[in-house]
């Protein structure tokens, strides 16, 4: 599984934490390179929804996921008139 932004940045500031050895060393550190590691996380965030929407639209437009929303209605999970929701619902836990 890929790492999310939030893992990552946690990654990125343990290595921070242990790699600084005296305390003003550590604070001009941290002054420097926590905003940029946070910026990077935020980016890393944006992709990861962008990749999520489009995965989900191209999942959405999928013979895979007609069939399977035909055979919800079918065995009534879901009514005749899905929600986005409920469609949305399904692909997380695809």
């Amino acid at each position: 599984m890929k790492q999310t932004a939030v893992e990552w940045l946690q990654d990125e500031l343990n290595q921070i934490k242990s790699s600084s050895t005296d305390m003003d060393g550590i604070i001009r550190f941290l002054e420097t390179e926590f905003n940029k590691v946070i910026e990077q996380a935020k980016e890393m965030e944006k992709q990861q929804q962008d990749n999520f929407a489009i995965d989900f639209f191209n999942w959405c437009n999928s013979e895979d996921a007609k069939n399977l929303l035909h055979d919800l209605v079918m065995v009534g999970e879901v009514d005749k008139n899905v929600e986005i929701e409920q469609i949305l619902e399904i692909f997380k836990n695809k």
